[in-house]
């Protein structure tokens, strides 16, 4: 089920486009022309609304607007992206798209700025972090159509698949195969971030579900090889919703510490990072991750066909069948 082969019709070329000084290039200028949108339009319309202070979108007034402008200047910098870096993945517009709109979660505050402005507005419950929990699913939600507009123009002869770009054949696994990777994603991510995630400093929030949502989506990877990529970039989405309702079931009725935006309790890393962080860093991180797996799967599918050509027997002058069998199999090596 798992036992991907490198398919011969792929080039040197193009396997070593990949991971290219020009594919890079391509993506760093992507990620810029996203981060720009974003900053642009954040500081024009005022989202976050308190640059620096506010970091919940739908925690304080005009939250609609905040969304609209969201999502609108998401999908436009997704299209610009793939425009830019569509030749090298196929979600390669999301991808750039995702790592840009962190310069909008650069703009806000952080989770403690959050909690105080709303201890100040409600009566003692920490409801914020159900404001929070549907943020977050409001801004995956966003994320998804966008993915959607990319698999339309895939469907429709637009932008090719990933086994086109690295040779690794896709094959639809059953929903259980897909079930378990993103269930070892949300582990991996959730253990990660537990250790990483020990203040909510904003550099160290991003990082942390960056760090965690590529460990995870690695990991998922390797044991089930799956695709396409939302399997494993959804996981942030899990990690973030149970961190925000366990804060919320998990502070007492006299626990007023985050009242003044401490988080101290067992699980208080996974409640750190805000909406934006899980929604931007989390996706961006594990799509990077699914790409270096599956480079990874195809260098081992290699070197596994080549050792099997390897045992002894096996004719070496390439004019019997095993020679030319070797022939497509090193000419897509990447």
């Amino acid at each position: 089920m798992d036992q991907r082969t490198a398919k011969p019709a792929v080039t040197e070329e193009v396997a070593a486009a990949v991971g290219g000084s020009r594919s890079k290039a391509l993506l760093a200028l992507g990620i810029a022309v996203s981060a720009v949108c974003f900053w642009f339009v954040g500081r024009l319309f005022h989202v976050p609304r308190y640059a620096g202070f506010s970091g919940s979108l739908l925690a304080e007034p005009g939250w609609l607007v905040g969304l609209i402008v969201v999502s609108v200047t998401l999908l436009v910098a997704v299209l610009l992206a793939t425009l830019i870096a569509g030749t090298i993945r196929f979600d390669a517009g999301l991808f750039c798209a995702a790592a840009g709109m962190v310069a909008l979660s650069g703009r806000g505050g952080r989770m403690g700025d959050v909690l105080r402005g709303s201890a100040a507005t409600t009566a003692g419950t920490p409801t914020v972090f159900v404001v929070l929990a549907v943020e977050l699913v409001v801004l995956y939600a966003i994320v998804s159509i966008a993915w959607s507009v990319l698999w339309g123009l895939h469907k429709n002869g637009y932008l090719k698949a990933d086994e086109f770009r690295d040779g690794v054949e896709d094959t639809d696994e059953p929903s259980i195969f897909k079930a378990s990777a993103l269930a070892m994603q949300i582990g991996v991510m959730t253990l990660v971030l537990l250790l990483l995630g020990q203040t909510d400093a904003k550099v160290q929030a991003v990082a942390a579900v960056s760090v965690s949502s590529f460990a995870g989506a690695c990991a998922g990877y390797y044991l089930y090889p799956i695709s396409p990529s939302p399997w494993l970039w959804i996981g942030p989405l899990f990690v973030g919703t149970a961190g925000y309702v366990l804060a919320y079931f998990g502070l007492g009725a006299g626990d007023d510490a985050w009242r003044s935006g401490q988080l101290a309790h067992a699980l208080a890393p996974l409640a750190r990072p805000l909406p934006l962080d899980y929604a931007t860093a989390g996706p961006a991180a594990a799509i990077l991750g699914y790409w270096m797996s599956r480079k990874w799967h195809r260098q081992r599918m290699t070197e596994a066909a080549v050792a099997a050509t390897a045992t002894p027997g096996a004719g070496t002058s390439g004019d019997g069948p095993a020679g030319a069998s070797s022939g497509p199999g090193s000419a897509s090596v990447g």
